[in-house]
């Protein structure tokens, strides 16, 4: 199966073909510069939508949605429910609520949600050329949901929760682990002490899946260790992470050995466990230069004896040291001993 969604990005260049096609009435062109805003909004870090069209005229269009007139505002709401796909209704709806559009704004946070919510399954059901794009899209249509549900305290939170607990799940049964969708779905989880219990156990999948991959391995066992409650627990852990660490430089040789070790070395200072640090040491000296592929350079540099010379006689007859350096900072600037500044 292939779903028809590839990307808003995707969507904004037919969008934009559309625009320049003969024939176009004047209300049509209106309709699709505001889909092409729509779909060129972006995500920010603190949660909001922020556009970047530019627009047909000189001045690009404002990046905020409830900044943008309110016509473009009607072509988003006439488009929200009708839209074929529920990742276009889903961003329709969210631009909606965060520009207070209609007399109950709410409602596009249930419908923005919705849409997310169903949109996850129909992307991960793409078995098509983009089914690994489709699934980076499936987390982070649950993502906005979860974004959305917590911010404003939405009845929904629970079961996104388990939805994004179960899409993890459903990344380690791949016959291809994806830990980028695992860590993105269970990241925004970790800080709820309530659900640690639900995230544990995925998490300790993950570690035992990611094994033999050391970046991923530590990640996660880093993850297990912010969701563990007993300090006993957290430093068996760090020692887990430790040993990692240090199991993976023995496999390495060279400068990524030295590297690897370093790595180790930080984290025994940050985790406190100062007693292998020693040991993680003495193993990057026994590292010689020929074994980091280090060759030795040398650049002869003939230095003015006469200036050697000339410095040793007035150490010898200078009254003092200060005397000393004065008379050789005058024969380093081509004075005569004795003459002035």
């Amino acid at each position: 199966m292939t779903n028809p969604f590839t990307s808003y990005q995707e969507m904004v260049t037919a969008l934009a073909t559309a625009v320049g096609e003969e024939g176009r009435t004047e209300a049509e062109v209106d309709h699709l510069h505001a889909l092409c805003a729509a779909m060129l909004f972006f995500h920010q870090p603190d949660g909001a939508l922020k556009g970047s069209y530019r627009g047909p005229g000189p001045e690009p269009w404002p990046t905020a949605a409830n900044q943008l007139p309110p016509e473009v505002r009607a072509v988003w709401a006439a488009y929200a429910d009708a839209a074929g796909h529920p990742m276009v209704r889903a961003r329709l709806h969210h631009l909606l609520w965060e520009a207070r559009h209609g007399g109950r704004p709410i409602d596009h946070v249930s419908a923005a949600i919705a849409g997310y919510r169903e949109a996850a399954p129909v992307l991960l059901a793409d078995t098509g050329d983009r089914a690994v794009s489709a699934r980076c899209k499936a987390v982070d249509a649950l993502l906005a949901a979860h974004d959305l549900a917590a911010r404003l305290r939405q009845p929904q939170l629970a079961d996104i929760t388990t939805e994004m607990v179960r899409l993890a799940e459903t990344a380690l049964d791949w016959r291809e682990p994806s830990p980028g969708i695992v860590h993105a779905a269970i990241e925004p989880l970790v800080a709820d002490k309530n659900l640690h219990q639900l995230i544990r156990p995925v998490l300790e999948r993950a570690v035992d899946c990611f094994r033999a991959d050391s970046h991923n391995h530590i990640g996660f066992l880093q993850m297990l260790r912010r969701i563990e409650p007993d300090p006993a627990g957290q430093q068996q852990i760090n020692e887990r992470i430790l040993a990692v660490y240090i199991g993976h430089a023995e496999q390495l040789s060279g400068l990524a050995k030295l590297m690897r070790l370093e790595e180790a070395a930080a984290f025994t200072q940050a985790s406190g466990q100062s007693d292998s640090l020693d040991a993680i040491r003495r193993a990057q000296q026994k590292l010689r230069p020929e074994d980091l592929g280090l060759t030795r350079m040398a650049t002869p540099f003939p230095f003015p004896t006469a200036l050697v010379d000339a410095a040793r006689a007035a150490i010898d007859s200078a009254a003092d040291l200060p005397d000393a350096l004065r008379i050789i900072e005058l024969l380093r600037c081509g004075h005569r001993s004795g003459d002035g500044p």
